[in-house]
């Protein structure tokens, strides 16, 4: 059988440049230059946040009910280590709620 695949284009990324007040938070798995690569992937797309793990270490992410992520804003960086799912989507909501905020707060000259 042969599967022959074809680009799509970066949805994520078109949503990114169109956004009015929504947020748009990215996620990536990675294997090398995670935190590298991932704030070239915030920046590029012109997210809000990417949620990042590294999908080279043993036991978290695929085939786990465990994970450990690193969440990356334009002002911050929060690691979330080593828990269950549901605790790593709890954290990833956590600055939603914070962007979100931060979004409706008056810009001080």
């Amino acid at each position: 059988m042969l599967l022959e695949l074809e680009p799509t284009r970066d949805i994520l990324a078109e949503l990114a440049h169109k956004k009015t007040h929504q947020l748009i938070i990215g996620f990536a798995a990675e294997t090398q230059d995670v935190l590298e690569n991932a704030r070239k992937k915030l920046a590029r797309k012109s997210l809000d946040a990417i949620v990042v793990n590294d999908v080279s270490h043993e036991g978290v992410g695929f085939d786990s009910d465990r994970n450990a992520v690193t969440i990356i804003t334009p002002e911050e960086v929060v690691e979330v280590p080593e828990t269950t799912k549901w605790d790593v989507a709890q954290r990833v909501l956590d600055q939603v709620v914070k962007l979100r905020r931060r979004a409706k707060s008056p810009v001080k000259a």
